[in-house]
């Protein structure tokens, strides 16, 4: 009636399944790689760059396999870069980015770029 393969009930009443801990606790990498790429994201922002999601899951994905977690570098589900945000949100935060001002795009022409390199500031 509710499409609940017959399994699920079987291994709750055989005891395989604990009903009171049913969330899973794996991730793809432990909290010290994570913490790694936190780090990396840290620095980066720093730097001006800002990380997309889609970013951020292919530097996960190219960790994984660097350390022989994973086989190949495809990028980890939406659902581990949500439990990502969650796990680090005191230091790592998905923001929609703002436009450039007309102001200040027009006040970053080359040459003005470059006389204030000539200046020395």
């Amino acid at each position: 009636m509710f499409g609940v393969p017959i399994q699920t009930p079987r291994d709750r009443v055989k005891g395989r399944v604990d009903p009171t801990n049913l969330k899973n606790e794996t991730t793809l990498l432990s909290l010290e790689e994570e913490q790694s790429l936190v780090e990396h994201v840290e620095v980066m922002a720093q730097l001006g760059y800002g990380i997309t999601n889609n970013k951020l899951k292919e530097l996960g994905a190219e960790l994984a396999q660097t350390l022989g977690i994973k086989s190949n570098a495809k990028p980890p589900s939406n659902c581990w870069m949500t439990g990502f945000l969650k796990r680090w949100k005191e230091r790592v935060s998905s923001v929609k980015p703002s436009a450039l001002e007309t102001n200040r795009a027009k006040s970053a022409s080359p040459a003005v770029v470059e006389r204030y390199f000539q200046k020395g500031y």
